[in-house]
């Protein structure tokens, strides 16, 4: 006996107006499937290309880092970078805690200024300065930053000035003097290579003084873009070492 359901083929034109198309259930979880393995292989591949940009844009900054002191259109490392604010500031025309007679004041404010000149750095920001240095008791090594060195020449050279107060007994024909004069001599040169490479371009003008009237005077200047000193030399204090902690070979 002959039906629709023992037939491998329905004509789509019978004329058994209750005949229906059946659809094979397996072709439909099959389609399912397919479509699920596309989504998943998909979301596998934009995270495998993901974690690829994410590693090579690690090894690129570390290689840029690496080559920072070579490379004149990259910023040379410091691990202070990230903690340089700015602001804007007037100059002092004369501030008394660094000007004059260095007696107990001056002596206290340079203390304080020159406070976490030694810092400690960690092994991988050893690296990426690609240099090296003598290692510190607990860990890491000693480091200080440029700005550190400028203020150690500003209190040398006010010192040498100032040498019949600090040095009154010593002979002027001494190898002691000679090596002050010289240390004096190498933190002028020092601190102008330093005001020539981070130079000051705030304007000045001038007037005719008084009692100078012969000689132009300039008139302090205005508004200065400066680092904020403050926040650099909080995060020097956090890393702040001695030379007590040096490791000797």
């Amino acid at each position: 006996m002959s039906n629709k359901y023992n037939q491998p083929l329905l004509d789509h034109d019978t004329d058994d107006e209750s005949s229906e198309e059946i659809t094979p259930v397996y072709s439909t979880h099959n389609s399912r499937i397919l479509k699920a393995s596309l989504i998943a292989n998909l979301l596998l591949l934009v995270i495998c290309a993901f974690l690829s940009g994410t590693l090579l844009f690690i090894s690129s900054s570390k290689q840029s880092r690496k080559n920072a002191l070579t490379d004149d259109n990259l910023e040379p490392y410091s691990p202070a970078n990230d903690f340089i604010e700015y602001e804007y500031r007037r100059m002092v025309t004369n501030d008394t805690r660094f000007t004059g007679f260095p007696g107990p004041e001056w002596e206290r404010s340079m203390h304080e200024l020159l406070s976490g000149t030694l810092i400690r750095i960690s092994d991988d920001e050893l690296k990426l300065l690609n240099s090296d240095s003598i290692p510190l008791m607990g860990g890491g090594y000693a480091a200080g930053l440029g700005v550190g060195h400028n203020l150690h020449c500003v209190k040398q050279v006010k010192r040498f000035i100032y040498r019949e107060h600090f040095y009154s007994e010593m002979d002027p024909s001494s190898e002691e003097y000679y090596y002050l004069q010289t240390h004096a001599d190498h933190c002028l040169d020092f601190l102008r290579q330093s005001i020539m490479c981070h130079l000051d371009f705030t304007m000045y003008t001038v007037y005719w003084d008084k009692l100078l009237s012969d000689k132009p005077i300039h008139h302090e200047p205005g508004l200065q873009k400066c680092v904020s000193w403050d926040k650099l030399h909080d995060w020097m204090l956090e890393r702040q070492a001695n030379t007590d902690m040096l490791i000797e070979p």
